[in-house]
């Protein structure tokens, strides 16, 4: 029965030191402590395809027509629009976030009837180029 009980404590401890070590991980990696840790990159459980597949019928949605679908770059995720313009947006951020600055410039534009080359939304400010 002594033996039992030895082999429960030594169980016991072993869970326990590995939980510690699991938990103290988690929480370094969380306060970003350990600069290695942010350059392992973090699998979705999505594909990108996917969503680049939504963000394509998001900005259909809104009325803005795109030749093909998104592309994925390395900082950015671009879509051509009907009209030849390039619309960069920030990879990891929602289009619904860009789409009321998106249709403001497009309907400016209309007016003024210059087209861009390029609109960048990757940016606090937008950024427009002719």
């Amino acid at each position: 029965m002594r033996k039992r009980n030895k082999k429960s404590k030594k169980s016991f401890l072993v869970f326990l030191t590995a939980m510690i070590i699991f938990l103290a991980a988690f929480f370094i990696r969380k306060a970003g402590i350990d600069s290695s840790a942010k350059d392992i990159p973090l699998l979705s459980p999505v594909s990108e395809s996917f969503f680049n597949k939504n963000g394509s019928e998001i900005l259909k949605q809104a009325g803005i027509e795109i030749s093909g679908s998104l592309i994925e770059e390395e900082n950015a995720l671009v879509a051509t629009l009907s009209s030849g313009t390039t619309v960069f947006f920030k990879k990891g951020e929602k289009i619904e976030q860009k789409l009321p600055s998106l249709q403001l410039i497009l309907k400016n534009i209309k007016m003024e009837g210059r087209w861009p080359v390029k609109i960048d939304l990757r940016f606090t400010r937008p950024v427009i180029g002719y």
